[in-house]
């Protein structure tokens, strides 16, 4: 019996164009569908802002999905308050006491709205001069004033700006540029891709994989490291300096002193190093706080 290519082919194809718009279907259903939604999300947009006093509390813990500013007054309570936007979807706005001495601040959106549609919940708190605050945004700019209490901050995606900060204070961010004004405490800063600049503060460490490095005239120790990103450093005081940069131009003019009990440890990959004390000016595109 001889075969019948036409029967064998003309079936086949037939099927696969039948399964071909059976999949266009789909697709342009759910473009259609996803469009519609966030259209209407556009139509519902809103900005809603909530505000609430609470006892004060030792710690306070705050998060949120945007923006993030914490101010120390000398207030006996704390004033919140928490901005929302959104459509369909908006941040919800809680506080809860942890335990005896830790309030809980909150104003975030639920976490599958993230990248699908827009929603941001930001916060403004005022809280008592030695609060010790811990301060978790994801896409947004975090700052803090006037503190006297530790301060502990942690971004994914956002600038972070403190000043007058007189206990210890934490920065940890995955991108975004740092920079700490006159503090008082020890200050540890790590970022994957963001300069970093820091203006006084006792022993400093700062971990970074690009992104300049500045730091001005600490009162203790110093270690700076960065995979790709120069480094310059300013001292008033002698230091015992030791610098790792294979590949990095140097410029040495501050008070190097192997004796110096204050140590100042610099690592890097990135192309220049500087060490200086005053009479440094402006090196490598950065400028001191002080020069300004």
């Amino acid at each position: 019996m001889p075969f019948n290519t036409a029967a064998f082919e003309t079936e086949p194809w037939s099927r696969r164009k039948k399964i071909g718009w059976t999949i266009t279907a789909i697709l342009t259903f759910t473009v259609l569908s996803v469009g519609g939604v966030l259209l209407f999300d556009l139509t519902r947009w809103e900005t809603v802002t909530a505000t609430e006093t609470a006892a004060a509390a030792p710690n306070v813990h705050i998060v949120a999905d945007g923006r993030v500013f914490v101010r120390a007054t000398p207030r006996q309570d704390i004033e919140i308050i928490a901005t929302g936007e959104g459509g369909l979807i908006r941040p919800t706005f809680t506080t809860q006491a942890l335990s005896s001495d830790t309030l809980r601040i909150e104003n975030s959106c639920a976490n599958w709205t993230q990248g699908f549609l827009d929603c941001s919940g930001s916060l403004e708190v005022l809280v008592p001069l030695h609060t010790n605050v811990v301060i978790e945004t994801e896409n947004d700019l975090a700052r803090a004033f006037d503190v006297a209490g530790t301060v502990e901050i942690t971004t994914n995606r956002g600038q972070v700006d403190v000043s007058r900060i007189s206990g210890d204070l934490t920065v940890d961010t995955q991108v975004g540029a740092v920079r700490v004004w006159y503090g008082r405490g020890d200050v540890d800063v790590r970022t994957l891709d963001g300069g970093v600049r820091i203006y006084q503060g006792r022993n400093v460490t700062v971990h970074t994989r690009t992104g300049p490095i500045e730091i001005n005239y600490p009162s203790g120790d110093i270690a700076a490291t960065s995979s790709s990103g120069i480094i310059a450093v300013w001292v008033d005081a002698p230091a015992a300096l030791t610098v790792e940069a294979d590949h990095a131009r140097r410029q040495i003019e501050g008070p190097a002193d192997p004796a110096a009990t204050r140590r100042v440890d610099i690592t890097t990959d990135g192309s220049f190093v500087a060490f200086l004390d005053e009479a440094g000016r402006t090196i490598g595109g950065l400028c001191p706080v002080c020069q300004r």
